[in-house]
């Protein structure tokens, strides 16, 4: 396919071809290899090459006459090809052009080159050739001068020379590599608008293959915005635009595009969903390639949700598809990042040989490629199994050789990550063991490497990298005896970690383990500061610290009920709410009935899409001064407005090497600090909660008694000394301390048993309530005191319509399934379906019986206890809210978690009769007491600046000052005598919550069937411990 070739008055060199007007060749270009080609051209003229690759990487060098490199271009792998150059000649004479291949030794060394010299071009080519001269020489400009370059007027130019050109494509191409350009100087909104124009102008050129890699660059940058309804509505439209496009290889990248975006926010399932729709229909297409990709990117969700078996298996399978390539195909590069996934997936197995053989696999594999990005990536993760082995010296081998590397080949992206991991190594190497020869020059080297990664870090304003950079700064200084530097660095960790990170939704997810790590860390460093100097100051600031953790995202979420129009967007997060709902109940009819799992699918992706915007929806939550983790606790205030003469509050604060409990009375403050450490508490804990929770048994009563007694006295101590005297506790838990029952504990003040208990459990001396912190209960408080009492005292809901042959459904359904619900056992009570609660009517007419006045109470029972009916009861203007319902509480997404309310409605039709946690988030619920009558639904996840996130919480944020909730599965008839029993004495005595909860304990106990503390301690009260009026 070659056109004749001729010289120009020169021969030509043996590694060159001349060409005279124009080349069009098919050839091959192999490792290392480059082919030359010499042009004779005159000024005026337009030089126009394309190439055409697939899965190939090559580079274009154009040189003037005196072998003066004028221009350089990259080309991109995948098939696309270098788009039509155009090169405006000024200077006349032999210009040589070079096509070099770059990139993995495995790609398809086939390509296409087409070779043009324009000797009399029109106007349009000069143009296009100036705009794209102008185009490159703004690139260029960029990469000289720095990150912070931008040569906006160059690129303004070219973009009026491509319009004067009539070339819409180019003027397209411009406007990528500007948004390009804006998007690393973070000008997110200036990026969005070029890439929107350059989309639109592709899509009307018919350009499917740019416009879609454009429009993925668009949804990153609304994702870096923290829009992220556009974000997955670019990806989305995206998909249904590359229906219409030629290729279908398009459409299933694009799909895959979509799976990444719900990888990165952490929606695994979302995700895995899209990874498998595109390896199928890379697999129809007869793609192995693609499909091979797709499975590594399945491996990898599964990676992140910690299934490592799930990603193996995903990973063989990836596996053997690259062995069965030819050499032709790609083969070095992608089996390496094939190990390297292996090698992670053994490495959270704790199979550290099995880790280590995959990556030193990999390592042959790219070093016989020169591979020297994925080479990096091969030598830091075969660093951390090192690291993880003990074996210093060979993990510091890898990453100095991969820093090396970096330096050599400029690849900067690289060198904070090693940098940093380069200094853990050191850091664990030193702390291993005692004080060594050599360990200061070590921890000198280290710091020095965490220096440079923070000025990185810095640069590019990485949150997360910034946390660390301070985090392990704070652990070597320590290990250096600089204590006070080191506290300052971590605290440095603890502002950056307030400044930036999303106080509640998804995006604080990713954050959950890190800011744990840091305020322990900090806690426990100051803390032995503190006894090593006397220092009170330090215990100030680390009792500070300890409540800003424990509850600072509720104490924000509480403050937007005192802004005005805080909710001035409600009727759009009303009805995104609705939509969200009506599709989780699909989704759910339809799992059960065991067909259309596509549309189970496509209803699951809408759910978790929605929930994303929901939370783009929300007003943000105040914001907290950065310096809010190291405010004084407001002693005084909390003294005088917060505890009653005879309260005491008790904050556990769980660490190493000992925990902290700070026990806080109208008397002052007093600190103990001889509790065990956190890792004890914790078995303790677990141990407890899982003989108390596991029902009732004779057998096991010897057992509980002994757990209760050996918890009690880890947990209180010399602090009985506090204790007596009072009369009611408010708790301030830590971590796995939310899963005891207190009520339950043995009392430390008196041995006298109760009942037949054979101890005396601590609800006999004390009333007890949880409080998520003590700023977040100060807050409630003020919240209560600023407005007026609800004008109406009672509205109950319950005793819903659970299953089709119930006798109040009058309309039988035709055909019937099981009830919706959400896994094997929704509820937690080893059930498939949920059953009729037959004391539930009983306990409404003794509980609205109470308040003799009709106007004031109010019940929704069977069909009418749903949802709807709820919301329209206008619950913001009664006291007590209280559902006898079933809980179901939703592992993983605690916005899900339901108080499940009727299921069928009049007709005999299936219905929507979840009452989820999010629906009360937005709501403003000022009611005294919430009292949620289910199993497990005070049950929840504990997460560091949060407190257990589930339905409790979620009534606190919309509220509620108080909480009555269960804490394990429930036996209803002893949850019913309970309940109505602490009604009566409630309204009877006319006591505080706290104090009724208590007797109608004290009560079951005095009753041999309900005396076993599975029956009574399931009841759990959060929030103010302080009566509350029940008068009209």
């Amino acid at each position: 396919m070659n056109s004749p070739v001729s010289g120009a008055g020169k021969e030509p060199k043996p590694d060159e071809t001349w060409v005279t007007d124009r080349l069009a060749l098919a050839a091959t270009l192999e490792k290392d290899e480059t082919r030359a080609f010499r042009m004779e051209v005159e000024p005026g003229d337009v030089i126009a090459v394309r190439v055409l690759q697939r899965n190939l990487d090559v580079a274009l060098h154009l040189f003037g006459p005196a072998d003066r490199e004028r221009w350089v271009e990259d080309g991109p792998t995948g098939g696309h090809g270098l788009e039509i150059l155009w090169f405006p000649v000024r200077e006349g004479g032999t210009h040589r052009l070079e096509l070099v291949r770059i990139g993995s030794a495995g790609a398809d060394p086939r390509f296409e080159l087409d070779i043009r010299k324009l000797a009399d071009p029109t106007e349009a080519e000069w143009s296009r050739a100036q705009a794209q001269s102008l185009t490159r020489e703004a690139l260029l400009a960029g990469r000289r001068e720095g990150r912070a370059a931008l040569p906006t007027e160059r690129f303004l130019e070219a973009l009026d020379l491509w319009e004067r050109g009539r070339y819409p494509a180019g003027k397209a191409r411009t406007l990528d590599r500007l948004g390009d350009r804006w998007f690393r100087l973070q000008r997110l909104d200036k990026a969005v608008a070029v890439w929107k124009t350059s989309v639109e102008i592709l899509r009307a050129e018919g350009d499917c293959a740019l416009a879609l890699t454009i429009q993925t660059k668009l949804a990153r940058a609304f994702e870096e915005m923290g829009d992220l309804a556009s974000s997955r509505g670019q990806l989305v439209d995206a998909v249904q635009f590359a229906d219409t496009c030629p290729s279908p290889h398009w459409k299933a990248g694009t799909v895959r595009n979509l799976g990444a975006y719900h990888h990165r926010r952490n929606q695994i399932g979302i995700a895995i969903d899209q990874f498998r729709r595109s390896c199928a229909m890379f697999r129809n297409l007869g793609d192995p390639v693609e499909e091979a990709r797709c499975l590594e990117h399945i491996a990898a969700a599964f990676l992140l949700a910690g299934k490592p078996e799930d990603g193996l298996r995903e990973l063989a399978e990836a596996r053997a598809l690259w062995r069965g390539l030819d050499d032709s195909q790609p083969a070095a590069r992608e089996q390496a990042g094939n190990l390297i996934q292996i090698g992670r997936a053994n490495h959270q197995l704790d199979r550290l040989d099995r880790a280590l053989a995959a990556f030193e696999e990999a390592l042959v594999l790219v070093r016989g490629a020169q591979d020297f990005p994925t080479m990096i990536t091969v030598l830091d993760g075969k660093g951390k199994i090192h690291r993880a082995r003990k074996e210093f010296a060979d993990a510091r081998e890898c990453y100095e050789h991969a820093i090396d590397l970096v330096e050599r080949h400029g690849l900067p992206s690289w060198q904070a990550h090693l940098s940093l991991n380069l200094a853990r190594t050191l850091y664990e190497e030193v702390a291993e063991g005692p004080p060594a020869p050599g360990e200061r020059e070590l921890l000198a080297t280290a710091l020095t490497l965490v220096d440079s990664a923070l000025v990185s870090h810095r640069r590019h304003d990485s949150v997360e990298g910034l946390v660390w950079d301070y985090y392990l700064r704070g652990r070597i200084l320590d290990r250096q005896g600089r204590h006070p530097e080191a506290l300052e660095a971590l605290e440095q960790a603890i502002r950056e970690l307030a400044h930036a990170m999303p106080s509640r939704g998804i995006l604080a997810k990713s954050f959950r383990h890190t800011r744990d790590l840091v305020f322990r860390e900090y806690q426990q460093l100051a803390m032995a500061q503190a006894r090593r100097t006397s220092d009170p100051s330090l215990v100030d600031r680390v009792f500070a610290v300890h409540e800003y953790q424990t509850a600072f995202g509720l104490e924000a979420s509480l403050a937007l009920h005192d802004i005005e129009g805080a909710s001035a967007h409600r009727s759009a997060y009303r009805a995104l709410q609705a939509r969200i709902n009506e599709n989780e109940y699909q989704r759910v009819q339809l799992l059960l009935q065991g067909r259309n799992p596509e549309s189970v699918a496509e209803l699951e992706r809408l759910v978790q899409a929605d929930l994303l915007q929901l939370h783009q929806l929300r007003p943000t939550p105040v914001k907290l001064p950065d310096d809010a983790p190291f405010r004084r606790v407001p002693v005084p205030e909390i003294q005088r407005e917060l505890l009653a003469t005879n309260d005491i509050a008790m904050v556990f604060m769980l660490n190493e090497p000992r925990s902290v409990l700070w026990c806080i009375d109208r008397e002052g403050v007093r600190m103990f600090e001889d509790l065990p450490g956190r890792a004890r508490l914790t078995q303790l804990a677990r141990q407890y909660a899982h003989v108390v929770g596991a029902g009732p048994m004779e057998s096991r009563k010897r057992r509980q008694v002994q757990k209760a007694i050996q918890l009690r006295d880890a947990l209180f101590g010399e602090a009985v000394q506090v204790m007596k005297g009072k009369h009611r506790l408010l708790l301030v838990l830590d971590d796995a301390l939310h899963q005891v029952s207190f009520a339950t504990l043995a009392s430390p003040i008196d041995d006298v048993p109760v009942g037949n208990l054979g101890y005396r459990p601590l609800i006999a001396d004390f009333e007890i309530t949880r409080l998520p912190s003590l700023g977040a209960a100060l807050t409630m408080v003020r919240q209560n005191r600023r407005r007026s009492p609800a004008p109406r005292i009672v509205a109950l809901f319950g005793d819903p319509v659970y299953n089709p042959d119930d006798p109040r459904l009058v309309r039988k359904p035709v055909s019937v399934g099981p009830p919706p619900i959400l896994n094997e056992d929704p509820t937690g009570c080893g059930i498939r379906e949920y059953a009729r609660l037959s004391r539930a009517a009983q306990n409404a007419e003794i509980i609205t019986g109470l308040v003799a006045d009709p106007d004031l109470k109010h019940r929704e029972l069977g069909l009418d206890a749903t949802p709807l009916r709820f919301w329209l009861s206008e619950p913001h203007r009664y006291r007590i809210l209280h559902f006898s319902a079933h809980g179901l509480l939703h592992p993983g997404e605690e916005e899900l978690s339901a108080i499940v309310l009727s299921l069928w409605n009049a007709e005999g039709m299936p219905s929507d009769g979840y009452l989820r946690a999010h629906d009360l988030y937005e709501s403003y619920l000022p009611a005294e007491l919430a009292v949620i009558g289910g199993c497990r639904t005070a049950d929840g996840q504990w997460v560091s600046g949060e407190g257990v996130v589930g339905l409790s919480q979620h009534f606190m944020s919309a509220g509620c000052s108080r909480v009555i909730a269960g804490m394990w599965p429930m036996s209803e008839n002893a949850a019913a005598d309970i309940v109505s029993s602490f009604y009566r004495i409630l309204f009877d005595r006319r006591i505080s919550s706290t104090g009724a909860l208590r007797a109608a304990q004290l009560d079951a106990i005095e009753r041999a069937e309900l005396a076993d503390p599975f029956h009574w301690g399931v009841f759990i009260h959060h929030g103010l411990g302080a009566p509350f009026s029940l008068d009209p």
